[in-house]
């Protein structure tokens, strides 16, 4: 009898502890599928809705088999986020955005949504058929709220933002399509009106068409080899010498005709083409160059621009090298011309490409110098052998003292530095005049050549370009 008690007891006990640790397993399980659920539909960082919930609540709106309600749709990208990551580190980037997506969620209505759905990107869903007034307040508000100064640790950080605006006045269109044209909002409203925002209109459509037109043949003209380039001569103010000719990339479309380098750069740029025109441009020019040794045309260098993208690349300093020693270009004929916004990014590793590149021959020039985050302490320690001036400073120096302040500066600190300086854009005699009196090294423009061919370019085109300038001055 005891025996059977015992047993009886040892049964339930176990049956009791059964019972219980499956409880815990129920609870665990449950709150894995509870931590999952959110996962699904929230972003882990600001923890405020994905792109999923998002795109599938907008798809909700249009399952339900009756009219879909009005709303609006409100997409914010926060501006030069990129160079924030890239000169503050990823941890104050991550902590801008955690406070940006808490500072548009306070400032919503109940019914409003906000979710992260890119990296740089929220989106806010405004229930009912309000009108451009309305959503222009609450845009206002919201575009305040973000850009008030943030701390972190002893930093005071902001960020601007831009907006776009998209509605679906009376259910009319697919919600999906609203998303679509709110982003094209945002983008034109990046390009026109950084730190502001654009309502979608369908012009916007058409131009996106255009581009995508625009993309299509680019990529094709690419993989063809159908771009092309001409050569600015670059002089030395005080001989007149050819000292160097810049490469600038054109392209013919088929039917468009000449289609003007900022437009279909900044394609290339987007489309990621970057990096495939940026190798044809430097192959193209280097081959010229060559040609022109062998035809006797006077010059030292050949002065090619590279874009961050390239500049990035592992492999970018073995396709330079690579690139030098298939056309038979010698190393110190070749200068590569890069920008400021270069040096906000891992300045460690842009010396040392620069430095394996400079101790091979190559020299460096700074593009567009003086319109970026200029810095003494990057230009001291790169090897940089040129600033190139910024054609607007130039255009303004005999009309406005502050370019002219500008011009002074820059040259000083060149050369204090043991740099040549060049400047872009010289169009007129006074121009020249006032920039040959401020011992500026050399000079391109349209005073002294435009962009030119390459079989306009032979050996007495210096000579020719000394007459214009002397019937130019007489």
């Amino acid at each position: 009898m005891w025996l059977v008690l015992a047993l009886l007891a040892v049964g339930l006990a176990g049956l009791f502890l059964w019972n219980r640790s499956l409880k815990k397993e129920v609870k665990s399980r449950q709150k894995i599928e509870e931590e999952v659920r959110y996962l699904a539909f929230h972003d882990d960082l600001t923890g405020v809705r994905n792109r999923q919930y998002f795109k599938d609540m907008l798809q909700d709106l249009d399952a339900d088999g009756e009219k879909t309600p009005p709303f609006a749709l409100l997409l914010f990208g926060l501006d030069a986020f990129r160079l924030i990551n890239d000169s503050l580190g990823h941890k104050v980037g991550d902590y801008m955005l955690k406070r940006v997506a808490e500072r548009i969620q306070s400032r919503l209505e109940t019914g409003c949504e906000v979710a992260r759905i890119s990296g740089d990107e929220f989106a806010v869903f405004v229930p009912g058929d309000n009108n451009q007034v309305a959503l222009t307040n609450l845009v206002e508000i919201l575009i305040a709220e973000v850009s008030k100064p943030m701390s972190h640790g002893d930093q005071s950080l902001t960020i601007a933002s831009s907006v776009g605006i998209a509605s679906n006045h009376e259910g009319a269109l697919d919600t999906l399509a609203v998303l679509e044209y709110a982003d094209l909002a945002l983008h034109r409203a990046k390009e026109v009106n950084p730190g502001g925002y654009m309502f979608y209109c369908a012009e916007m459509t058409a131009q996106m068409n255009e581009r995508q037109a625009l993309a299509s043949a680019l990529r094709e003209a690419l993989n063809n080899k159908q771009l092309y380039l001409e050569y600015q001569p670059q002089l030395v103010m005080g001989s007149g010498k050819i000292c160097g000719f810049e490469a600038l990339v054109r392209w013919n479309h088929p039917e468009k005709g000449r289609i003007p380098p900022n437009i279909f750069v900044e394609i290339a740029e987007k489309e990621g083409m970057m990096i495939t025109l940026g190798d044809q441009v430097l192959n193209m020019a280097c081959k010229q160059a060559v040609l022109w040794q062998r035809q006797g045309v006077g010059f030292e260098r050949v002065a090619v621009n590279v874009s961050v993208k390239q500049f990035v690349e592992p492999d970018f300093v073995e396709k330079v090298l690579n690139t030098l020693e298939q056309t038979g270009l010698s190393a110190d004929a070749l200068e590569l011309e890069i920008t400021e916004s270069l040096f906000m990014g891992d300045l460690a590793q842009a010396k040392e490409t620069m430095l394996a590149l400079n101790e091979k021959g190559v020299q460096f020039a700074i593009d567009d110098f003086g319109t970026g985050f200029s810095s003494l302490l990057y230009l001291k320690n790169l090897p940089v052998d040129k600033l190139k001036l910024d054609q607007g400073f130039i255009r303004e120096i005999t009309k406005d003292n502050s370019s002219l302040q500008i011009v002074k500066a820059s040259l000083q600190m060149g050369h204090a530095l043991r740099m040549s300086v060049i400047a872009e854009g010289v169009e007129t005699e006074e121009e020249r005049a006032l920039l040959m009196e401020l011992n500026c090294d050399q000079a391109q423009g349209y005073l002294y050549s435009r962009p030119l061919p390459e079989a306009f370019i032979l050996p007495e085109l210096e000579g020719e370009i000394k007459q214009n300038l002397e019937a130019e001055c007489a």
